[in-house]
Parts: C-alpha cells; sequence; structure tokens
C-alpha cells in the first residue's frame, strides 16, 4: 500500500464471467460503482454500473469502482454472478492505473493485493499464499482494507478466510525475488563453468556525444 490510494477491483477470466457490487436500499447511494470510465472495452456495465460482464473470451480484464479510498478502513463485497466451475476471478484492492493490467496476477507497478477463486494471495505480482477457501458461483466475497494498519481481510458468505499483513506480503515478495536471483546466478555460474570465455557482463554500446 505504498501509494495509500486504494481501489475495490475485480479481474475477470473467460466470456460471460460476472459479478455485482452487493449493497442493500439503505445503503445504495453510499456504495460506489464500477468506474465507467477506466472499464475496459470487454467489460460490460449493467443495472447502474453496479454489475460488470466479461464480454471477451480473451485475457484478464480489470474493473475497478470509481471510489479512491486514502486513509482508515472500507468494506467491499460483491456476489459472483456468473463462474463456471475452476474458472477464475480475483477479488481485490489496487491502484488508480489497475485497469490497464491485462494478466491474471497485476504487476508490482498496479500496487495490488487480491484473493482468487483458486484459493491464492496475489501480492505485488507475485502469489505469496495459496491452499486457501475456493470460491464459486452464487459465493459473496468481500474484504475489508484498513489503510492505517496496512491489512486486507478477505471474507466468503460472511466468514473470513484469511488476513494478510502488506508489510509481511513485502518481506515474502522480497525474498522470492532474492531466490530467483541467486537461482539465476547459480544458472549464470554453470553456463560459464561450461564456456569460460562467457563474459560475465555483456558489453552495452555507448554513443560518444561529447564534441
Amino acid at each position: 500500500m505504498c501509494d495509500r490510494e486504494l481501489f475495490p477491483a475485480v479481474i475477470y477470466a473467460n466470456e460471460n464471467y460476472s459479478t455485482t457490487i452487493h449493497t442493500n436500499a439503505r445503503e445504495r447511494l453510499e456504495v460506489p460503482a464500477f468506474d465507467v470510465a477506466t472499464c475496459p472495452k470487454q467489460i460490460s456495465l449493467q443495472a447502474y454500473n453496479m454489475s460488470a460482464v466479461n464480454t471477451s473470451g480473451k485475457g484478464f480484464p480489470t474493473c475497478r469502482v470509481a471510489a479512491a479510498y486514502r486513509r482508515g478502513s472500507f468494506f467491499f463485497e460483491i456476489s459472483v454472478d456468473k463462474l463456471q466451475f475452476g474458472g477464475f476471478l480475483l477479488v481485490g484492492v489496487g491502484s488508480l492505473n489497475l485497469p490497464e493490467n491485462t494478466e491474471y496476477m497485476p504487476g508490482e507497478k498496479y500496487n495490488s493485493y487480491g484473493y482468487s477463486s483458486s484459493g491464492e494471495i496475489f501480492a505485488l505480482g507475485e502469489v505469496v499464499s495459496g491452499g486457501h477457501t475456493h470460491f464459486q458461483e452464487g459465493d459473496m466475497v468481500g474484504l475489508i482494507c484498513n489503510l492505517d494498519k496496512m491489512t486486507v481481510t478477505f471474507y466468503i458468505n460472511t466468514h473470513q478466510a484469511l488476513s494478510i499483513s502488506v508489510c509481511l506480503c513485502l518481506c515474502l515478495c522480497l525474498c522470492l525475488l532474492l531466490a530467483r536471483a541467486h537461482s539465476l546466478a547459480r544458472s549464470l555460474a554453470r553456463a560459464r563453468a561450461r564456456s569460460p570465455s562467457l563474459p560475465l557482463i555483456s558489453p552495452i554500446p555507448v554513443s560518444n556525444t561529447t564534441k
């Protein structure tokens, strides 16, 4: 939550997968709808922009709500209207530019944290945890994001599924990156052992602009 401005959002896979932001008559005007201005062309908004339907079978279109949250806590909940068995949806939060995402796992630049229908937790472009409760068509999926304590708690059918600490996610992501760097270093070392003439660093051409 580095930028401290987050938007609830949903990532869809496969045609006709759909969700509806949950509300009731009393709080209808207080609950933000999906954002028309940033909604991808693959997503069709309905019911006063409270429902979103993926009309394309390509990519992973991402739709966020119109309101930003910068402090305190906020609650967001959707009903999963259409999701095939084993299909993929991700519910979470991310930064202003999250609708630009086209992948099932948003990159680090989107500052995103999400819970997938397959029971995986995504944070900053990494899978940081798995094996949690799956959700499916007909379920209610919600989250409470506390921007002051930097935590996100996910719920399935009003039952708490998991609470994550952003600081812990950052540590896990760093560990994953370090492990990859170590693996890459070992691969390069083995390649150099097989080919001693392999340069340590590839030369980068530099143009001389000095007159």
